[in-house]
């Protein structure tokens, strides 16, 4: 399922981990993330940290999800939602976007503008960034017409 796909990732993407202290994650995203309707340890962020721990692997998950959030919403409260000694942050964003019709083109965009807060030269250097937002490939905007899923697979899937 997607917990175990999103611990394939991290566990490629961290790398090896100490054992001394857990690993700090900040799952960052909108009510995919902040668990929307869900009851109490039933949103992503817990469920993805009982599953690395079912896998010795100890994390601290903190959830920085908002509902309604969108990518724009995102890269305003990205800098002060992810603490200094963060080791990891998960991005899952672009949902609300597809709702409201938003230009592929123009997510993309600000994903970009996310990614360099993650480097040596950003806000914060957190060890690995995974982004996650896949909510945009092979959908529809609601029954809205045209069919965005050609516009939506150029801005975001690898080109062959």
């Amino acid at each position: 399922g997607w917990v175990f796909g999103v611990f394939a990732l991290a566990s490629l993407t961290i790398g090896p981990v100490e054992a001394k202290a857990p690993l700090k994650i900040v799952a960052f995203g909108d009510s995919l993330t902040a668990g929307y309707l869900l009851a109490n340890g039933e949103a992503f962020p817990d469920i993805l940290q009982k599953a690395l721990a079912e896998r010795g692997l100890e994390t601290q998950i903190s959830n920085a999800g908002v509902s309604g959030d969108t990518t724009t919403g995102g890269l305003a409260r990205l800098d002060w939602s992810v603490p200094d000694g963060t080791d990891a942050v998960l991005l899952e964003l672009g949902a609300n976007d597809m709702l409201r019709g938003t230009d592929p083109a123009i997510t993309a965009e600000i994903y970009d503008g996310m990614m360099p807060m993650f480097n040596d030269d950003g806000h914060f250097k957190p060890k690995a960034t995974a982004v996650l937002s896949r909510s945009f490939v092979d959908m529809k905007t609601l029954d809205k017409e045209p069919d965005m899923t050609p516009l939506i697979n150029e801005s975001f899937l690898p080109k062959k």
